[in-house]
């Protein structure tokens, strides 16, 4: 069984404490973020369609796409830092329908950055891990694009278009887990859901990242806005690991099954859209920016275990 990762009490954080808007307000990222962060900042989550509630944190369905809308919320709200979590992430759906993925991925962002560096608010885009080749390891924030997927393009375009209408925009690039909602699983749910399940799973031992829990993004983005950085800042893991490796971390550590965890390959399921074998990220440039490391895989899966038996999961389970 796994334990409570140590993070250290950051109370620093809590000297300025502007509103926060995040977007994308149903989704998995926004819902940890506003978890792990709304004892610290007064978070409002921005929804679209789905309802939703959740102890503390204030929903409003705001209309992203009219730019008026959207500026007159921020002054009415007071909003003082905007984090857009919105996507559309599903790799197959980007490839059958890459104008609805355009206009989500691509032209939301660097339509929202432009509303928020024209209103003074602070804005933070969440990139992905997807931007390149896959054939390198440990990619820095300097490497140029090469993305395999019309989603990784797509995800591309928008860090190129925030930074062009929105200079003092913060673009971080991630591959984060964290407890799931009914209606959308996480990764790390999809294993041990059908694990205890009794369910077999294939994860492949030949493609890599560097994932780090949802909780430890947002505490990084805010150390990163309180210190005033802008720019490119990769928020990974200080492991680069296969995601048949994560998925044994899991068993072990929330004593799991680990005979229904099945090895297997990429390399044969031609079937599938074209993906980045290597999707591993340097974290280098935010450790020594914010001046500690930023954390261990197995650390942020005992964090993971810790937030069930603290009532993270059947809250978000709720939803």
């Amino acid at each position: 069984m796994g334990g409570r990762k140590q993070i250290k009490d950051r109370s620093d954080l809590t000297q300025c404490t502007p509103k926060v808007l995040i977007t994308g307000g149903s989704g998995l990222l926004a819902l940890n973020w506003a978890i792990s962060m709304r004892d610290r900042y007064k978070i409002t989550l921005a929804l679209h369609k789905r309802k939703i509630a959740l102890k503390d944190v204030p929903v409003s369905f705001v209309d992203l796409h009219s730019d008026e809308s959207f500026e007159q919320f921020l002054v009415n709200e007071r909003i003082g830092i905007v984090v857009n979590t919105a996507g559309l992430t599903n790799i197959e759906q980007c490839e059958r329908e890459p104008e609805i993925a355009g206009k989500v991925n691509r032209d939301l962002a660097a339509s929202l950055a432009k509303i928020c560096y024209k209103s003074n608010v602070s804005f933070v885009h969440i990139s992905t891990d997807h931007l390149f080749s896959g054939e390198q390891r440990l990619v820095s924030e300097t490497e140029t694009f090469c993305p395999v997927n019309v989603y990784g393009q797509t995800k591309a375009d928008a860090e190129t278009l925030v930074l062009a209408s929105n200079p003092n925009a913060l673009i971080l690039r991630s591959n984060f887990f964290g407890w799931g909602t009914k209606y959308r699983q996480s990764f790390s749910d999809y294993v041990i859901y059908a694990n205890q399940n009794g369910e077999y799973v294939t994860l492949f031992d030949d493609v890599f990242f560097t994932p780090v829990i949802a909780s430890e993004l947002a505490l990084i983005t805010h150390e990163l806005l309180n210190l005033g950085a802008s720019g490119i800042f990769n928020v990974v893991s200080d492991d680069r690991i296969s995601k048949f490796e994560f998925g044994m971390m899991l068993a072990k550590t929330f004593s799991l099954d680990s005979r229904l965890i099945e090895n297997g390959n990429i390399a044969n399921h031609p079937s599938l859209v074209p993906r980045p074998r290597d999707m591993s990220l340097s974290n280098r440039k935010v450790s020594e920016f914010i001046d500690r490391p930023i954390g261990r895989v197995q650390e942020f899966i005992d964090e993971l275990y810790f937030q069930r038996s603290s009532g993270v999961e059947a809250e978000l389970r709720k939803i």
